[in-house]
């Protein structure tokens, strides 16, 4: 009996070291387009301009100053990670790309074990075999989903990458630690389960939602049915769980105030009210995402239109009353289809912060890395549960064809990533009306040496300023000033970096650009002060993002 038992056992590992091995061959094929890809947007100031992450040396103080100083200092884990590849590569993009799709892989490995594991508890009774095949398939879908270039490729977004691995991992650890009948061996997976939660949340703030996740598993799936829910031992953990959540805030965001969060708003072009508004249509077009992600949908920077009110635009009130309908839909799912019902909770808790009342910018692709992991686990079981079982074959080739799809979307993807041009370019197309788009593009063909092309595309920007206000700024300006000084039209350089500093006096490239427009000029007094007061600022500012 007992050999029979370790033969199964053995031949139930091998099911899983060799689908996950697969996953790991498909993923590292699918994204080796992706190695070249150069530093694009928040990367300049995270990683490629942070003097403190450029470890030239490993000792206590570089590793203090890659990993605490600067806007991000809370996230410091990942910080640390940047400095590392600094220090073993310089600002060589092949090896940030491979910690990067090692991360993701790692936590693909991860979400694999996580479904297994909640797939074959008892209040989901699936067969070990079933419960492997959904989880593999559930852990491709995911890992290969084209959405997912925005947590991997896109270099800084490592921190919405490794925050998930951790979060996950201490999920699965807590979960094991439940299950195990050793005292031993039960609180060793708890410490490991706790020191992966606080990995997580050092990698990204998110994280803090984490107790009340582990809670609402605990009573989904742990709960031992035949005890009543309002006992003191479960208001002791709900307490507990809340109690965490507001102090990790505290810790974290502690300066958080109504005072803090309207101030954050006066920076932004919506108020508190409409991006609370404009969220709910966001969620929506989350999940459209999901399920039909084509690479002609995907964008690094969405130029989206804000909510004002529920019907201005109208859909506003549909996408409100859906969000709703969500909650609700959750409580009835409980009882009947408790996975689909904990897959849609999952969803929502995890868009939670990054998705309600913080002035953040409104949409980003890469929230939606952790949020989709397990709603695309409770889609998966759903449907083998409804399927015809004759028709298993179907359904699995059904299912690899739609995993090929993705792949040939995530590779096509990558492509855009492969060159700023191209992801900026990918940006002007599907969001004309951003400047941010026309900012950055410019910049990539300056940096390019494709002046001409830099030139005339400020140009036509400069002819927008009726259709959005805010493309009149210092950065189109002065890179507009910089390809024309590159092609020799000196005057009008001139002009262009005389207007940076007029808009901003404190705008250290304009000053010193022109200083360098002036000496062209001959007129090497003012030539000198520009260029000294640039690298002036320039230091100043250096200083304040250390």
């Amino acid at each position: 009996m007992n050999k029979s038992a370790d033969k199964l056992q053995a031949s139930s590992l091998l099911i899983h070291i060799s689908g996950l091995l697969v996953l790991t061959l498909v993923l590292s094929l699918i994204y080796s387009n992706s190695f070249q890809g150069p530093f694009v947007f928040d990367d300049s100031f995270n990683i490629v301009n942070k003097v403190s992450m450029q470890m030239n040396h490993l000792s206590l103080r570089s590793i203090q100053r890659a990993a605490f100083e600067g806007a991000n200092h809370r996230r410091w884990l990942p910080n640390l990670s940047f400095g590392i590849n600094y220090y073993l590569g310089g600002h060589n993009v092949w090896g940030y790309h491979l910690v990067n799709l090692v991360i993701h892989i790692m936590t693909a490995m991860v979400l694999y074990g996580f479904c297994f594991t909640t797939l074959t508890l008892p209040k989901l009774d699936f067969c070990n075999r079933r419960a492997a095949e959904i989880s593999l398939i559930t852990a491709f879908l995911w890992a290969v989903h084209p959405v997912q270039t925005n947590a991997v490729t896109y270099i800084v977004q490592r921190m919405t990458s490794m925050a998930s691995l951790f979060y996950l991992a201490c999920l699965l650890l807590y979960i094991k630690g439940r299950l195990h009948k050793k005292p031993l061996q039960k609180y060793l997976l708890w410490v490991s389960s706790f020191i992966c939660g606080l990995l997580a949340l050092v990698s990204k703030e998110n994280s803090a939602v984490l107790p009340l996740i582990i809670l609402a598993y605990e009573f989904y799936f742990l709960k031992d049915r035949h005890r009543r829910i309002l006992t003191r031992r479960n208001l002791l953990w709900l307490g507990m769980s809340l109690l965490s959540v507001v102090i990790i805030g505290w810790i974290y965001i502690g300066h958080v105030s109504l005072g803090w969060l309207l101030n954050g708003y006066a920076h932004r072009d919506f108020t508190l009210t409409e991006r609370l508004l404009t969220e709910s249509r966001i969620v929506f077009h989350y999940l459209t995402l999901l399920i039909l992600p084509l690479p002609s949908r995907l964008n690094l920077a969405y130029d989206y239109d804000i909510s004002h009110s529920l019907f201005a635009p109208p859909i506003t009130l549909a996408a409100t009353l859906g969000i709703i309908l969500s909650v609700a839909l959750t409580v009835y799912l409980f009882k009947n289809h408790r996975l689909l019902s904990f897959g849609l909770f999952w969803f929502l808790a995890n868009l939670v912060i990054e998705s309600t009342f913080i002035p953040l910018e409104l949409i980003f692709e890469h929230r939606l890395y952790l949020p989709s992991t397990i709603l695309i686990l409770a889609v998966v079981a759903a449907t083998y549960k409804l399927w015809d079982v004759r028709r298993t074959n179907l359904l699995r080739l059904l299912l690899t064809a739609c995993l090929v799809t993705l792949c040939f979307f995530t590779w096509q993807r990558n492509e855009v990533w492969s060159s700023e041009i191209g992801v900026w370019r990918d940006v002007v197309l599907k969001s004309p009306d951003l400047a941010r788009g026309y900012i950055q593009l410019g910049r990539a063909y300056v940096k390019n040496e494709r002046f001409q092309e830099a030139f005339d595309l400020f140009e036509s920007v400069a002819d927008k300023k009726y259709e959005a206000p805010d493309f009149d700024t210092t950065g189109i300006y002065n890179h507009w000033g910089m390809a024309a000084f590159q092609l020799g039209k000196i005057d009008r350089a001139v002009e262009l970096f005389e207007h940076v500093v007029q808009l901003d006096r404190t705008h250290w490239e304009g000053h010193y650009n022109l200083g360098l427009a002036y000496g062209s000029q001959g007129k090497m007094a003012e030539a000198r002060r520009e260029m000294a007061l640039g690298m002036q600022l320039q230091q100043i500012k250096k200083a304040a993002i250390q």
